[in-house]
Order: structure tokens, then sequence, then C-alpha cells
């Protein structure tokens, strides 16, 4: 079966756009799924991605229900995966055998890293990896249910920056804690509990 594609359009932005900015209009809207089942989750989880080729900047912003943050780290590639988180895998190898790891936390904590992977029991971490120029803004608001984050991923940070007509692996994922126990999203859903299984990746399109 064919990989689920994403079109990431070219904008040309004044500035870091907002939460609500109209820009956003102009990128389709994309629904995480339970990561095993591939049904609706509990709590809705909303991503859209452009990209400004003159700022040489991808941008991303992730919208999702919550009525709860179980999260506790405070510093920059803490094991912030181990509670509620918003995650990314992307290769900008354009390969399933290594791609990055790109994890924001409710409290706006970032985890970055490079995977090699051989298998889903044998792929390894490398927490080396210099983001100069990534920025994060999210913010939990507890009255209106809601968690929104907004990332800023310069061009540098990559190998091979995005260039039209060019597409890149990737999944979206997300895991909330609540009384109701762990919960699991993907954007490509993997079949089982687990987010390293890059053969399931979908495509981030350069249009």
């Amino acid at each position: 079966m064919s990989p689920e594609r994403y079109s990431c359009y070219n904008v040309t932005l004044d500035s870091v756009p907002g939460a609500e900015d109209a820009c956003w209009d102009q990128a389709p809207s994309a629904e995480l799924k339970h990561v095993v089942t591939g049904k609706r989750p509990f709590l809705s989880t909303e991503f859209r991605v452009i990209r400004d080729d003159a700022a040489q900047a991808l941008y991303v912003r992730i919208l999702a229900e919550d009525d709860a943050v179980n999260s506790t780290y405070r510093l920059h590639d803490e094991p912030i995966y181990t509670q509620d988180v918003f995650e990314m895998f992307v290769s900008d190898a354009e390969s399933l055998d290594f791609y990055r790891e790109i994890e924001v936390s409710p409290y706006d904590v970032t985890f970055c890293g490079n995977i090699t992977f051989r298998s889903v029991s044998d792929f390894t971490l490398d927490m080396d990896w210099d983001t100069p120029g990534f920025v994060t803004k999210t913010r939990y608001n507890k009255q209106a249910h809601r968690t929104v984050s907004l990332w800023v991923l310069p061009y540098a940070i990559f190998k091979n920056p995005p260039k039209a007509g060019s597409a890149w692996p990737v999944n979206f994922f997300r895991i909330d804690h609540s009384v109701r126990g762990e919960e699991l999203q993907a954007w490509q859903p993997t079949g089982e509990p687990r987010f390293h299984r890059p053969q399931f990746f979908g495509l981030l399109d350069f249009k």
C-alpha cells in the first residue's frame, strides 16, 4: 500500500506565525489516530505544516484537546517521551534507516536526537544533534481544554534542506497520560503500541 502523503506548501511570511494566523489555512489539516487500531482517539490532535523558502524554515502547528497534563521535566533532552509529549519522526536523508526524533512537551520542553534503525528491536539514539534556531512555543489552556504547540525548524539543522518536488518520510505522534491510562496516537498508525516503525511513515511532500 502506498504511503499517505502530506502536502507542505511554500508560504511567504512576514514573521513567525502565531497560532491563529491566517497562513495556517493554506496548510492541510491532518488528524492523529489511535496508533494500534487507526480509529479516532479519545482526545483529538491536529497538525499542520508549512514552509517559507525565503526564511529557510519549516513551521509546525499542533492543536490538541487536553483535559490534563502529565509533564514534570523542565530541561532540554530529558526523557520527556515517558510523559505527555508531541513527536515528529522525519528523515531528511530520504531513508528509513536514519531519521530525526523531535519532541516537545506541553510545558515547552524539547528533545532532539538521531535514530539509526536496523530493526524494531535494534536501533540506536544519538543525542548529539545540534539544532540552533529550533524554537517552540507551547501552551496548555486548562479552561479551554486545549494545548497549542508551535515549532520553527530551520533548514540549516537538516542535512538536506526541503526543496520543491522532494519528499521526506515522516510520522507524527502524541503520548497522553490521564486517569484513563496512556493513549498513543499517530498520523500513520503502526498496528502496535510502539512508534519506531519507519516502514509505516507517510511522506511530507514539498510542493
